[in-house]
């Protein structure tokens, strides 16, 4: 783990500024950093992160899900399991790739708590999930605050930012989704037993999907809420701007604008 740097168990205060990391590579997670289990207040600050890859190389196919990802986690950043207090602020990822895993440009997964994205770029990253970012079972209170995410890829869910079961307190406020693309979700998948997701203030624009080109919400999200945001110019076969699918709960899209959205069904 880690193509440059692996920060690995019960680590604290260690912090990252004004760094490049450029063309590194790692076959499991964290193409540039890898970040694995019980760290505390790790913090990258105006670093730039480009061209990595966790490279990966197998994919097992499931006969409900599609597909269970099995390595090549995180093309940027792997955050993985159980760390606290990460803070990315003022960084860019981009051309970063994790073709058989999640998160081209940052991976986080299972039980993390406060992770602070901050004025943050995200763009042309690729992944199997969440072409930017995915955030995957049992994280707490993720902030993503005046990012933006633009042309990034998913080849399945959510090609900005995929939420991926379990997860409680995500709030993007203040963020840009522009030109990225998944089968479920360009800007944004929300998928399975996700809880109190606020999406705040935010632009949603030129994104597409085969099913909600700016925002997907899959099966048993709760208290997922949309407000004083813009979609515009958004495509996909179904819900051209949002789709909301399979036993949702409590969903409220309050003062937000849509325009020019399109869907081909």
């Amino acid at each position: 783990d880690g193509g440059a740097l692996s920060i690995f168990q019960y680590n604290n205060n260690v912090i990252i500024i004004n760094s490049t990391f450029s063309y590194s590579t790692a076959s499991y997670g964290g193409g540039a950093i890898s970040i694995d289990s019980y760290n505390s207040y790790i913090d990258i600050e105006g670093s730039t992160i480009d061209h990595c890859n966790a490279t990966g190389d197998e994919v097992d196919y499931d006969y409900y899900y599609g597909f269970v990802v099995n390595d090549g986690y995180g093309g940027g950043v792997s955050v993985y399991k159980n760390n606290h207090h990460i803070n990315i602020v003022n960084s860019s990822f981009s051309h970063n790739a994790a073709s058989y895993g999640g998160g081209g440009g940052v991976f986080m997964f299972e039980g993390n708590h406060h992770i602070n994205i901050v004025r943050s770029t995200f763009s042309h990253n690729s992944g199997l999930w969440g072409g930017g970012i995915i955030i995957g079972m049992s994280n707490y209170h993720v902030n993503i605050t005046l990012s933006t995410f633009s042309y990034n890829t998913a080849s399945y869910y959510g090609g900005g930012v995929s939420m991926y079961e379990g997860n409680h307190h995500i709030n993007i406020v203040h963020s840009t989704f522009s030109h990225n693309s998944g089968i479920w979700g360009g800007g944004i998948s929300i998928v399975m037993y996700n809880y109190h997701v606020h999406l705040t203030l935010s632009t949603f624009s030129y994104n597409t999907a085969s099913y909600g080109g700016g925002v997907s919400m899959y099966e048993n999200n709760h208290h997922v809420d949309i407000v004083n945001n813009t979609f515009s110019l958004n495509s996909g076969l179904l819900g051209g701007g949002i789709i909301i699918r399979r036993s949702n709960y409590h969903i409220n899209i309050t003062l937000s604008t849509f325009s020019y959205n399109t869907a081909s069904y």
